[in-house]
């Protein structure tokens, strides 16, 4: 009876170890307004492999999502500082959880200032890196999957809903983004509503003219159809830069610039005005000669506006097989 009490104790140990490991990190992520352990080199070890520390637990029953990072000013990593209060809202949406699955995960930070030793074992030249540690015991311990997964930032990018699905799907529970009440737009929406509803019946005599007037619609419409046709929508789509170093005309025709998009919008506009002025304006002159003049004059812009556009073509890909005045 002895060597059973004796044998049921021992193997109690392991159990009473991972209990107390957890409970250790529980109070710290407690603790921490977000939830977030602060880790340093040795935190670090002894969160992601008990087993290493005397007196640890045999393996680990919990998951860990732990950033490595360089936050301090004097470290100069954007990158860190930009994702710092994204995943610390991740995090923060984990700590709302219920108390008996809190402690299947837990988030931690570990700052390069902090943990050099970790940055040199692991041979990280670069931050942020963002760590997700599966079980390695217990229920949630999936076969078959990678102890360590680390985030691609290059494909999923900083956006909070990118993260958040990455890690729930690696989570032993889910859960949703915790998303604090802002009651600010119930109130400041309907004084605007109400403000501009005051304006428009204030101002009303002096604004119908204007919001009846054929030449502004016209003029709406006409910037409208220059800003669309020239490629803005694909530049806030693609998030083209304005220029570059090397000009402000991107090679091929897969690519353009902000300026340059600008440049074929105005070629559009000053080609679609010398049509209107040869059709409409130019036969009211009641002079033939300025009229002939007239003619004559907008008919060369028009050829010179348009052998620039067909240039720019020439320049962007140089297999265009067209060109005008300018070659």
């Amino acid at each position: 009876m002895r060597f059973q009490n004796l044998f049921a104790a021992l193997a109690a140990l392991p159990l009473l170890a991972s209990a107390a490991n957890k409970s250790k990190f529980r109070d710290l992520a407690e603790q921490s307004k977000d939830g977030i352990i602060k880790l340093d080199s040795a935190l670090y070890e002894e969160l992601l492999a008990p087993e290493a520390i005397p007196g640890g637990a045999r393996g680990r029953d919990y998951a860990v999502a732990v950033v490595l990072t360089a936050l301090p000013v004097q470290m100069q990593c954007e990158p860190c500082r930009k994702f710092d209060p994204i995943f610390r809202e991740e995090a923060a949406s984990w700590k709302r959880t219920p108390k008996e699955t809190r402690d299947d995960l837990f988030f931690g930070v570990l700052d390069f200032a902090d943990g050099q030793q970790v940055f040199q074992k692991l041979g990280l030249q670069t931050a942020p890196n963002l760590q997700f540690h599966s079980p390695t015991t217990g229920p949630h311990k999936i076969p078959r999957r990678q102890e360590m997964i680390t985030y691609d930032f290059q494909r999923n990018g900083f956006e909070l809903s990118n993260l958040h699905n990455w890690i729930t799907s690696l989570a032993p529970h889910k859960f949703e983004i915790y998303k604090p009440f802002n009651p600010i737009p119930y109130v400041v929406a309907p004084m605007v509503i109400a403000f501009v509803l005051a304006v428009a019946l204030l101002s009303y005599q002096y604004l119908a003219p204007l919001f009846a007037s054929r030449f502004l619609w016209a003029a709406m419409c006409i910037v409208a159809i220059l800003v669309f046709t020239s490629g803005h929508m694909w530049n806030r789509i693609r998030g083209a830069p304005y220029m570059t170093q090397q000009g402000f005309i991107a090679p091929g025709f897969s690519n353009q610039f902000g300026l340059e998009t600008q440049i074929v919008a105005a070629l559009y506009g000053l080609l679609a005005a010398s049509v209107l002025i040869l059709s409409e304006v130019i036969p009211s002159i009641k002079s033939s000669a300025k009229q002939r003049i007239a003619i004559l004059l907008w008919t060369g812009v028009l050829v010179f506006l348009f052998s620039v556009l067909v240039r720019l073509f020439k320049i962007k890909n140089g297999g265009y097989p067209f060109s005008l005045l300018l070659g």
